[in-house]
């Protein structure tokens, strides 16, 4: 850790020191503690509880799921003049952001045509490409799917749409899905789908993928992102995402 590392989990022991220890043990990283350091110290112990718990992807973003609210800020920051900085991805209404014509051409290399967007709105889903579409106030969670489908939900909504899209390639109303999510490994519907027999691949972004909005805005997701790949593709994920990915995992099959 660099000087001004160190300089800064100096300032976690000293404002919230049982965040330290939650440094310690890998249940959040120094930016995650930084961020919530001014909660009180019985919103720091529930976030981090959540976190561990696989409720939330960090303890920040447990705050939000929460209390509806970002983190305290720090009292003594300067002003914040990034007005042109991307808006995250929470304040943007559910299903009103898209993302890169690249990662597109990379899910339709694996799926093929789209044939359905369960949490999208109309621009969206003409961006997307896809042949029908639900927005996220028709509720997709309840629909019957069909086709391929890409899922990108409303970071809240993650698991249960990770869950039904396991059930409509169980019922066989899906063939693939491609779904872009936050990265949770530890909870209950990720779980799940890694240890379908129907998971493909999980392809780690390089780099964090920055989404758009209808005005041409650029909208940061407020924790990384992954894509979780189920179901039959047309070409190995690795092949295709190629330096977009850090990583890509696939299953171990036993012979």
């Amino acid at each position: 850790m660099d000087r001004q590392g160190n300089a800064r989990a100096h300032r976690v022991q000293q404002n919230a020191s049982e965040l330290a220890q939650a440094m310690a043990d890998g249940i959040v990283s120094l930016n995650d503690a930084t961020r919530i350091q001014f909660e009180p110290e019985d919103v720091r112990r529930q976030a981090v509880d959540d976190v561990r718990e696989g409720r939330a992807a960090t303890a920040a973003r447990a705050i939000r799921q929460r209390y509806s609210r970002d983190p305290v800020p720090d009292p003594d920051a300067p002003p914040d003049r990034s007005a042109d900085q991307p808006a995250p991805l929470h304040a943007a209404p559910p299903g009103e952001v898209t993302v890169s014509p690249r990662v597109l051409g990379f899910i339709r290399q694996l799926l093929g045509e789209i044939s359905y967007d369960p949490c999208s709105a109309a621009w969206c889903a003409e961006h997307v490409g896809a042949q029908d579409w639900c927005g996220v106030d028709a509720d997709g969670l309840v629909t019957k799917w069909a086709g391929a489908v890409w899922v990108f939900p409303p970071p809240e909504l993650a698991d249960p749409f990770i869950l039904k899209t396991l059930l409509e390639l169980e019922a066989g109303r899906v063939p693939s899905a491609a779904l872009l999510v936050p990265m949770m490994p530890r909870s209950d519907a990720t779980r799940l789908a890694f240890g379908s027999p129907r998971f493909n691949a999980l392809v780690v972004p390089s780099s964090p993928i920055t989404c758009r909005r209808l005005n041409g805005t650029s909208v940061c997701p407020d924790d990384p992102h992954w894509i979780l790949l189920l179901g039959q593709m047309l070409a190995p994920a690795i092949d295709v995402f190629g330096s977009f990915a850090s990583a890509v995992l696939v299953p171990q099959r036993r012979s």
